[in-house]
């Protein structure tokens, strides 16, 4: 498995150390990971990146804004999703 495949395989609970601290600023988490096509796996991801936003609430998180972006380009487990949080 390369470097970027492993960085997007990462966990979606991993990214909580990616979390700025809480300055008054905007930062930028972008999340990467790869889905399959299946409806399940979709429903799946969505319910990680929900159970995400209700972590950073619940510890004062402002979100400002939330980007999904699908890569087309399917890679050789599926495709690209793309998750930019903006938040405070």
């Amino acid at each position: 498995m390369s470097i970027f495949n492993q960085k997007i395989n990462r966990s979606i609970d991993n990214y909580k150390e990616d979390l700025m601290p809480k300055n008054g600023k905007k930062h930028i988490l972008l999340i990467e990971t790869i889905v399959d096509s299946e409806y399940k796996q979709k429903q799946e991801y969505m319910s990680k990146i929900n159970n995400f936003l209700d972590f950073m609430q619940e510890n004062n998180y402002e979100i400002i804004d939330i980007k999904l972006n699908i890569c087309n380009e399917r890679s050789v487990s599926g495709y690209v999703y793309e998750t930019m949080i903006i938040y405070k």
